[in-house]
């Protein structure tokens, strides 16, 4: 019995001695300040009360605020390894020998991208607190979704909820809704920022580019809307006719006005946002054939060997912020081309978006969908045999 005390004794010892030894030799990991994350003189001022940045208000959001967005996504550009810039110059120069020799995702990764072992580290970092990682195949970005707390322990520094509110004097923004047109409405939208400076792993910071979405800095598209006009308003109560130049007596209905085939531009009267007053011109997407020439490409007028020319075999690609909703598309078809044609040429791409309906959600988000809309009716309208993809 005594010499099993011993033991057991010896034992202990041992296990806490190795107990010891093990949690000594742990070292905390080394954390550098990524450059650029500092937050910038509003957020801070705003912590505490609101800030009047003259038609926008950024106010500080209560902690248990119900329509702060549970999730956050951001976005990491990494460092390239290259000269990218000059490879990018060189397929789009028509002198060079790599023109149009365009870079595949995988060549991208393997000549500019940081090393598979690197990315594979930052990534493992990242889901170590619990982030869902969006990794990119040319590895020169990662896309980050998770809630508040989850960022604020894998950037070593506090997340903080804000409002940014829209004081309307009756010209629409697109982030913040149709409502934002109504003279004297008041919108908001949520969104969380970052008051200190985000510090990483000193061995990740020099691969880190940039960091996106917890700044405050906010994508919006600058389309401007007369005074009283957004997008679902009453058309008859903003303008009664579309009068044709050409014959000023005659007016045409709105739908008249956008089928391709005719190409008509209309006119109204009211107030811009820059506060001009008077006869103000419209142009629908299908006027810019006729007003640029492209319909003497259809005819094959100016073409070679006269042959008439739509665009047909050609891929064109839109650059968005979201993706675009498949009915919007199929709506313009119809009212422009009296068919569904467009949507049948149309392939929507979500770089690091999960679904069709997730980009179609950062686009109205984003307040992007509109101006998504009208890059693709306005090239579709010029080349109408095109097919197009929507990144």
């Amino acid at each position: 019995m005594i010499k099993a005390k011993v033991m057991l004794l010896t034992l202990v010892l041992v296990a806490s001695a190795l107990s010891t030894s093990f949690a000594l030799s742990v070292q905390p990991v080394a954390l550098a300040q990524v450059p650029g994350t500092s937050p910038s003189q509003t957020l801070t001022a705003a912590l505490n009360k609101a800030v009047d940045l003259g038609s926008y208000t950024v106010v500080p959001a209560p902690n248990s605020a119900s329509n702060l967005p549970s999730t956050i996504t951001v976005t990491i550009g990494l460092q390239p390894q290259g000269d990218i810039h000059g490879a990018l110059a060189s397929v789009s120069n028509p002198s060079s020998p790599l023109y149009h020799n365009f870079y595949s995702n995988y060549q991208i990764a393997n000549q500019f991208g940081v090393s598979q072992s690197v990315y594979n580290n930052i990534v493992s970092y990242f889901q170590g607190f619990g982030l869902t990682v969006i990794p990119s195949s040319d590895r020169l970005s990662l896309s980050l979704q998770g809630t508040p707390s989850q960022f604020k322990a894998a950037f070593h520094a506090n997340i903080r909820g804000f409002y940014l509110q829209y004081r309307s004097k009756g010209l629409w923004n697109p982030l913040f809704g149709n409502q934002s047109g109504v003279n004297g409405s008041v919108s908001q939208i949520a969104f969380y920022a970052n008051t200190e400076p985000i510090q990483l792993p000193s061995s990740i910071v020099p691969y880190i580019s940039g960091i996106t979405g917890l700044d405050g800095a906010l994508a919006t598209p600058s389309v401007n809307l007369p005074f009283g006009f957004y997008p679902g308003a009453n058309a008859s109560k903003l303008f009664t006719s579309l009068p044709k130049p050409a014959q000023g007596s005659v007016t045409i209905s709105t739908s008249n006005a956008t089928a391709e085939d005719n190409g008509y531009f209309g006119w109204f009267s009211g107030c811009t946002s820059l506060g001009t007053c008077g006869n103000e011109q419209v142009y629908f997407p299908s006027t810019i054939p006729r007003v640029t020439g492209a319909v003497n490409l259809w005819k094959g007028l100016t073409t070679i060997g006269s042959q008439p020319d739509e665009g047909q075999g050609i891929t064109i690609a839109l650059v968005e912020v979201g993706l675009l909703d498949p009915a919007i598309i199929q709506g313009f078809s119809q009212e422009t081309f009296g068919n569904n044609s467009l949507l049948n040429r149309v392939t929507e791409i979500g770089v690091g978006i999960p679904s069709l309906s997730a980009g179609i959600a950062d686009g109205y988000a984003w307040g992007w969908s509109i101006e998504t809309a009208l890059d693709l009716e306005y090239v579709a309208a010029m080349a109408p045999q095109a097919t197009y993809k929507i990144l």
